[in-house]
């Protein structure tokens, strides 16, 4: 009789301890089924050498090898990793989307992919001179590096049995941009996993406040507009930055020049659990992005308290809700953020009121409700 068990290949681009989604998703479907009778997952990443993990269900290639020969053998590891299993979910579209897609044609295996992001626009706008927001993008056309990129995740999606994304704001991006049908994408939001109790966080009487940004050093999150607000607040307000990017060293010299060394702190890549003290140690969460599918770090930070200052646009205002957990304006709009950050930083009632409903989302999006939704789709197919 053949085993009930669901036997799974999860193809990651990242695993924990690195941050954002696919290693959080990733890794929470492995702690809660390591002797489950319902599903068996195996996960293969892309991994830093000193990142490697000591889980025997994690396998890894090296990021230290060249584009191109990577991927490669991350093809024949999807082979190999993938003859006994029935399944394989990847976690991006491309990177691992590809690779696990053309493995599960050959295994003859069912394929998933879970798409949280645009990763043609991402790379357009960081390596290929996109300057146009993401929902612009999907009705252009863009240089033959670009395109290949869109026509492979394209590709990918519309190969899959079902896609997994994050937000609605994703599934209308599919839907009309893709043009992926709507029946094929099931949402599963982001989950949060702490085990400590939930504290609600109150207003220092202490004249300092502590600003907290985090995310990749690009340019669509918005950064550099930041250092700038940084010299229209008060000198008792300070901020840290934790993440690493190509804009790194022009932001470095622009504290200098704005002579904000004392103010501005760029914390560089930063382990899960270093990322999370430092949101548990900040009075607002404060992200200036022109994009975001779902955020984690969003999702994070409400979680344990800390309310949050962000733009109006992607799957932001799914999670941010205007007066209730935090404050919602266009991206750079300095002006909007400075108005937020002045009230929330000098009204104690307020702040209580933000930061007790900040706690909610580890109702509204708790691990239980992922592994639920989980469970259910695979299930399912």
């Amino acid at each position: 009789m053949e085993s009930s068990v669901k036997k799974i290949l999860i193809a990651s681009g990242i695993f924990s301890p690195e941050i954002g989604g696919p290693a959080t998703f990733s890794k929470i479907i492995l702690n809660e089924y390591q002797k489950s009778e319902k599903i068996d997952p195996i996960v293969l990443s892309y991994f830093l050498p000193h990142h490697a993990s000591q889980d025997s269900r994690v396998f890894s290639v090296s990021k230290s090898l060249p584009k191109g020969l990577r991927h490669l053998i991350y093809f024949y590891k999807c082979l190999f990793l993938s003859r006994r299993r029935k399944l394989v979910l990847a976690l991006d579209p491309v990177s691992a989307g590809l690779p696990a897609l053309l493995s599960s044609f050959f295994m003859g295996n069912k394929f998933l992919v879970r798409i949280a992001g645009d990763y043609a626009w991402e790379e357009g706008s960081r390596r290929f001179g996109v300057t146009d927001t993401l929902d612009d993008f999907q009705k252009k056309s863009y240089g033959l590096r670009v395109e290949w990129l869109r026509s492979v995740q394209k590709y990918v999606a519309k190969k899959a049995e079902k896609i997994i994304v994050p937000s609605e704001y994703l599934k209308k991006i599919l839907v009309t941009g893709w043009g992926i049908g709507p029946e094929k994408i099931i949402i599963i939001y982001n989950a949060v996993d702490f085990p400590d109790a939930p504290v609600e966080k109150s207003l220092s009487v202490s004249p300092a406040f502590s600003l907290f940004s985090a995310g990749r050093l690009v340019s669509w999150k918005g950064f550099d507009s930041l250092l700038d607000l940084m010299h229209e607040l008060p000198s008792t307000i300070t901020l840290a930055i934790a993440g690493d990017g190509p804009e790194e060293q022009s932001l470095r010299k622009k504290i200098i020049d704005l002579d904000l060394t004392s103010r501005i702190t760029l914390l560089g890549r930063l382990e899960k659990k270093d990322l999370v003290n430092r949101l548990k140690a900040a009075d607002l969460f404060i992200l200036n992005t022109k994009y975001e599918g779902f955020s984690h770090q969003i999702l994070e930070s409400l979680a344990l308290g800390v309310p949050v200052i962000t733009t109006n646009i992607g799957g932001n205002p799914e999670l941010v809700k205007e007066g209730e957990n935090g404050f919602l304006v266009a991206p750079d709009d300095m002006l909007g953020f400075k108005k937020a950050i002045e009230k929330i930083s000098t009204d104690k009632s307020l702040y209580a009121h933000l930061s007790k409903n900040a706690l909610q989302v580890r109702h509204l999006f708790s691990k239980n409700r992922l592994i639920t939704d989980f469970e259910n789709l695979i299930k399912n197919i």
